[in-house]
């Protein structure tokens, strides 16, 4: 099993690697929501304040129900 999502908390926000492919429509629905994503070193980053957590979780949640997916595919 592969480190498929990795957490780096923060004092204020938490910050999030993804890796789920392909990223760019992942990217693309963060960052219409308003949340700040890129893509480094082929997984998806995105930094979550519990703010942006709390608005945003069904999209979150799918994202990395889609990780661990394509994890047990693996």
């Amino acid at each position: 099993m592969n480190n498929f999502v990795t957490f780096w908390p923060k004092k204020s926000f938490l910050k999030v690697a993804i890796a789920v492919e392909p990223t760019e429509p992942w990217t693309d629905r963060l960052r219409a929501v308003g949340l700040d994503s890129e893509i480094r070193k082929g997984k998806l980053q995105v930094s979550l304040t519990a703010k942006d957590f709390e608005e945003n979780k069904d999209l979150i949640r799918e994202i990395l129900r889609e990780a661990v997916s394509q994890d047990e595919k693996e």
